[in-house]
C-alpha cells in the first residue's frame, strides 16, 4: 500500500509540472492490481 501512495504522490507531482528540463506526465494508466506511467 505504501508504494501505491507513493507512485500517486508521483503522478501528481509529474502532472503538475511545466518545465523544459524535468520530465512530464504524458499518460497515465490505472489497472486493478498495476500502474504504468508513460
Amino acid at each position: 500500500m505504501k508504494a501505491y501512495k507513493l507512485a500517486a504522490t508521483e503522478k501528481e507531482i509529474l502532472s503538475s509540472l511545466d518545465h523544459p528540463f524535468l520530465p512530464s506526465l504524458l499518460t497515465y494508466f490505472d489497472k486493478t492490481f498495476s500502474e504504468s506511467t508513460i
